[in-house]
């Protein structure tokens, strides 16, 4: 799931250099948050957090409820409001599968506009992070 993550990080830096794909863009940047910050969690505790990562669960694929979760458990409740406030919007169309999908809310939100800057910078800092622990795990 980690993995997948970054691969979609990757996927979403090559689409933002042709400066098109949009909506294909931001999906992915949901997608690889909610894989990374996913992966995190079950790594801390597998078999509670199992039950409560599965679609239409308490987190599903809320990236609100999967960040604050997070924040809670794997950094010390301190909470990134400006990740926050980047997602919110997005998320509105994510959690229901409204970005990958057309819907009458392409008429009324234009996600091209929306920034990412915070959430790419955010997860770039927990990949390094999580990429230094495990090289500290792995045998010498």
């Amino acid at each position: 799931m980690y993995q997948k993550g970054k691969d979609f990080i990757l996927a979403a830096m090559l689409l933002n250099q042709k400066n098109r794909f949009n909506y294909v863009y931001r999906h992915l940047i949901c997608q690889e948050l909610e894989n990374i910050l996913k992966s995190l969690l079950l790594f801390k505790d597998f078999k509670r957090f199992k039950p409560l990562l599965k679609p239409r669960r308490e987190l599903g694929h809320d990236l609100e409820k999967i960040v604050l979760c997070w924040s809670k458990e794997l950094n010390g409740n301190r909470i990134n409001v400006k990740l926050l406030n980047e997602i919110k919007t997005p998320n509105i169309f994510y959690k229901n599968h409204r970005l990958r999908y057309g819907s009458i809310a392409d008429l009324l939100f234009d996600l091209r506009k929306s920034k990412v800057k915070s959430t790419m910078k955010f997860i770039h800092k927990i990949i390094i992070k999580v990429n230094k622990k495990l090289r500290l795990l792995r045998p010498a």
